[in-house]
């Protein structure tokens, strides 16, 4: 999808929707042909709004695992312990915890951005997520992390 695609599929998003297509937008901007960005290129920092929202998963751990190499503060908030340095499976909810390394190994065979949504169990109960990720490249190549993008609401807040 080119970004006229992703204008498209923005217009008239919810909020949302909207932060996936920062992220996205951002991903999209830093393409080189074939290669990956890596994520110090694409600055998530410089819009908080976006920051906050913003993942990253690391795949070069030696058990395989998947693991938090950097997370905002709104997804931060649904998972079950500090995030950074831990594996995917301790920190985020059921069953995105399960959803997340199989999306991210898909998103590596692939080559392509992701997404997903669905219901998972946070600290305040139930709550409806949609998130999106991207492949990254330390080396401009082989994908060795992941970004991920993840807005969510609870339930009972809807």
């Amino acid at each position: 999808m080119g970004e006229a695609g992703i204008d498209e599929f923005c217009k008239d998003a919810d909020d949302e929707r909207r932060g996936m297509c920062r992220v996205l937008k951002r991903w999209i901007a830093r393409l080189r042909g074939e290669s990956f960005p890596a994520f110090r290129e694409l600055d998530v920092t410089a819009a908080p709004a976006v920051a906050d929202h913003v993942f990253v998963l690391d795949a070069t751990d030696d058990e395989g695992r998947w693991t938090v190499e950097s997370c905002g503060i709104d997804v931060a908030a649904i998972c079950r312990h500090q995030p950074v340095g831990r594996s995917v499976a301790e920190v985020f909810p059921m069953p995105l915890a399960e959803a997340l390394p199989h999306l991210s190994k898909n998103v590596m065979a692939y080559k392509k951005p992701i997404s997903d949504s669905g219901s998972a169990y946070g600290p305040r109960g139930e709550l409806l997520y949609r998130c999106i990720l991207m492949p990254l490249s330390n080396d401009g190549q082989g994908i060795d992390r992941v970004l991920g993008s993840l807005t969510w609401r609870y339930v009972k807040d809807r």
